[in-house]
C-alpha cells in the first residue's frame, strides 16, 4: 500500500470524478462498435461540440486558468478537421464513420478529442482536478478506460446474453443483427 499512502483525499475524489466522467463516455462507443459495427453521428456531434467548446473558450480564459497550448488546441481542433473533410467529400458523417479509412480516422479523432476533452472541462469546472497527479491513479485511470470500452464492445458484441430486440426497439434504437427475440416472441 505504500503506492498509495501519498495520494490525497482530494486526489482520490478528482480520479472518482474523471473515472465516471470518461467512463459514461467511453461505453456508448464500444457498445455501439460491438452492437453495430458503427459509431453513430450522436456520439460524434458530442466529442465535436465539446472540443469545438473549449478550443473557442481556449481563445478566451486566461492560461492561468486553463493551460490548452497550441498541441491542446490542435487535438481540440480534430474533430472539426475531420467533420469538414468529411462534408468537403460528399459523404455524410455517418457514411464515412463507416468506411473504412475515414471510420478508423474518425476513431482515432475520437479517442483523441474525448479524453482531452473531458480533462479540459475537469481543470474549469474542479479546482483541484490538477492536484491528481500522482502516477499510480493516472495509470489506474487509463486501465478502467480500456476496460471500459472493451466490456462495452463485449457487451454490444453479445448483446443478446444481455439485452432483446424488444428492448432496442422500445429504446428507438435499431436492432443489431444479433439481437434475442426473448422469451416473449
Amino acid at each position: 500500500m505504500e503506492q498509495t499512502d501519498t495520494i490525497t483525499p482530494s486526489e482520490y475524489k478528482t480520479f472518482v470524478l474523471a473515472s465516471l466522467a470518461l467512463a459514461l463516455a467511453v461505453w456508448p462507443i464500444g457498445f455501439n462498435l460491438g452492437a453495430f459495427n458503427a459509431v453513430f453521428f450522436d456520439e460524434i456531434f458530442r466529442v465535436w461540440v465539446a472540443a469545438s467548446v473549449i478550443l473557442l473558450i481556449s481563445f478566451v480564459v486566461p492560461d492561468r486558468y486553463l493551460e490548452v497550448g497550441w498541441q491542446g488546441r490542435l487535438a481540440m481542433a480534430l474533430p472539426t478537421l475531420w467533420v469538414a473533410g468529411v462534408v468537403f467529400s460528399g459523404n455524410t458523417i455517418q457514411q464515412a464513420a463507416n468506411e473504412p479509412f475515414a471510420g478508423w480516422v474518425g476513431l482515432a479523432v475520437l479517442l483523441i478529442a474525448l479524453p482531452y476533452s473531458i480533462y479540459l472541462w475537469a481543470i474549469l469546472v474542479t479546482p483541484d482536478f490538477e492536484s491528481v497527479s500522482h502516477r499510480f491513479l493516472q495509470v489506474v485511470l487509463i486501465g478502467l478506460l480500456v476496460i471500459i470500452g472493451f466490456v462495452g464492445f463485449a457487451v454490444g458484441r453479445n448483446n443478446d446474453l444481455f439485452l432483446t430486440c424488444d428492448d432496442f426497439r422500445v429504446s428507438g434504437n435499431d436492432l443489431p443483427a444479433n439481437c434475442s427475440a426473448g422469451a416473449s416472441e
